[in-house]
């Protein structure tokens, strides 16, 4: 027996996310909040090597680019200053 284990254990495999969601039931919706975020923030780290990859893409592509098929945007120099206005908000935003 294991120090703190009651040596009651009920019948079945132990579920330790189920305990411990149960045991959070007073915090549940910060932690869904605290998740949903935590996802939130994965994808906003993403986007500065998207933003890139694109910029490239409008370099060498010009207006068969997917920035010129998701704007209209048929010039290089406007694809990129779509992009840069897209990255200027991306980066006003993060803290």
């Amino acid at each position: 027996m294991r120090a703190g284990d009651t040596g009651s254990r009920a019948a079945g495999p132990v579920r330790p996310v189920a305990r411990l969601w149960r045991q959070a039931r007073p915090h549940r919706r910060r932690v869904a909040l605290a998740a949903a975020l935590t996802s939130v923030n994965k994808v906003a780290d993403v986007v500065p090597e998207l933003l890139i990859g694109a910029a490239v893409d409008v370099l060498v592509r010009g207006g068969d680019a997917l920035v010129a098929g998701v704007t209209g945007v048929e010039s290089r120099f406007g694809q990129l200053a779509v992009l840069a206005a897209v990255n200027v908000v991306v980066w006003s935003s993060s803290p």
